[in-house]
């Protein structure tokens, strides 16, 4: 078992703006760092065309994807390069502030970044942020993350595609065949993850996704939840309630739904 796979994700979408050419790519590193003042991060490759628009623009905007996106919106944007294709073709999206194209479908809202310094990690550079505007388009839905993608929206390899490539490997974050020996350096062309991504196709466990779950009925009572620390709020909720455990905001509270 790879530990790094247990590590929790959500999967956003990271679009950028320069002068007539919009772009936008898959990640899974926004991050809150505080609440006061407001500081988001995004880690973004740096082979990735959308990469190098906010590295010269120093903005972004970064969608939050929802459980009841469709594949469609993980492959438009996160298995095709930007370099070589124009990934809204075709997709329903509106134009921001701050003038990035934010895709609708399947999304729950987004944030307006602007970038303040950055951080050189090798491979990947992290943009450190200020929000300047935010949107909601669905309060009711629930973002998605890494392991809900992998069990519910990813398809699978089907057998017969397995047994017919022979030696080869499968990239377990996009579903990308490598055909014949693999070599450590290897970087996906899709995903742009490395070795640690690939397993042998042959045996690639075979997996139907499964249904997705329902959403657990709320109690009377209502109640929420901050997602930071677990303190239960009981009643009504103020846009300036401060968590009395970890002193996050009311950006860090959701709805409380007990089974």
């Amino acid at each position: 078992m790879n530990l790094l796979f247990k590590i929790s994700y959500g999967l956003y979408v990271l679009a950028a703006h320069e002068n007539d050419k919009d772009n936008g790519c898959i990640i899974n590193t926004l991050m809150q760092q505080t609440s006061s003042p407001e500081v988001l991060t995004v880690t973004v490759n740096k082979l990735n065309c959308t990469h190098d628009m906010i590295e010269k623009t120093g903005i972004a905007s970064c969608a939050i994807i929802s459980e009841k996106a469709t594949f469609d919106i993980i492959k438009g944007f996160g298995m095709r390069s930007g370099k070589t294709e124009n990934k809204y073709e075709g997709v329903a999206a509106i134009r921001a502030k701050n003038g990035c194209l934010i895709p609708t479908d399947g999304v729950i809202g987004y944030f307006d970044l602007k970038v303040s310094s950055k951080v050189d990690m090798g491979t990947h550079t992290q943009f450190i942020c200020q929000p300047t505007d935010r949107v909601v388009f669905s309060e009711g839905d629930e973002p998605l993350t890494y392991s809900y993608y992998q069990k519910y929206i990813k398809p699978r390899p089907s057998q017969e595609k397995i047994e017919e490539e022979g030696e080869a490997y499968i990239c377990t974050i996009c579903g990308y065949i490598h055909k014949g020996p693999i070599s450590d350096d290897i970087i996906c062309p899709i995903c742009k993850h490395g070795r640690e991504a690939f397993v042998p196709l042959k045996g690639y466990k075979k997996e139907e996704k499964m249904e997705k779950p329902k959403a657990a009925p709320s109690e009377s009572e209502e109640k929420y939840i901050c997602t930071v620390c677990g303190y239960i709020h009981n009643g009504p909720i103020t846009d300036d309630i401060i968590c009395p455990i970890c002193k996050h905001g009311r950006e860090a509270f959701v709805p409380y739904l007990q089974n």
